[in-house]
């Protein structure tokens, strides 16, 4: 859906998933697509008994690639990873209370204008720590 939007409003368009390392295969997902193309892809997920990493695409702003270099495939891109990615957007959190409570903020990123990357948003450190100041 995301690519076929992407044809008719213009600028980029984000597509972020996630999921539980407890599920049978566990994944993490960024997409941004432009006009119909995919212009970044960046995944850690596992579709067997292996960890797959993989990167397509100029690296955005938004990123710390140095995060990719984690020694385990499965730290490179977690939750915690694409959290701290969507607060430096400006777009809420993946804390439950966010999507839950009516009086949250929130923020319209298709504005005229609009800046997407904020450097001030902390990143994990790249040895691997979940931990995420936000």
């Amino acid at each position: 859906m995301v690519y076929c939007i992407s044809k008719v409003i213009a600028g980029m368009h984000f597509s972020f998933r996630l999921s539980r390392l407890d599920v049978e295969y566990p994944g993490n997902f960024i997409t941004v697509v432009e006009n119909g193309k995919a212009l970044r892809v960046v995944y850690a997920m596992r579709d067997s008994d292996r960890w797959v990493f993989f990167e397509k695409g100029d690296p955005l702003p938004i990123e710390d690639v140095n995060l990719y270099q984690a020694r385990w495939k499965k730290d490179r891109l977690t939750p915690e990873i694409i959290s701290a990615y969507l607060r430096r957007i400006g777009y809420g959190s993946l804390q439950k209370g966010f999507w839950i409570d009516r009086s949250a903020a929130a923020w319209l990123l298709a504005t005229e204008g609009f800046t997407p990357w904020r450097a001030s948003a902390e990143l994990p450190d790249a040895g691997g720590s979940s931990a995420v100041h936000i």
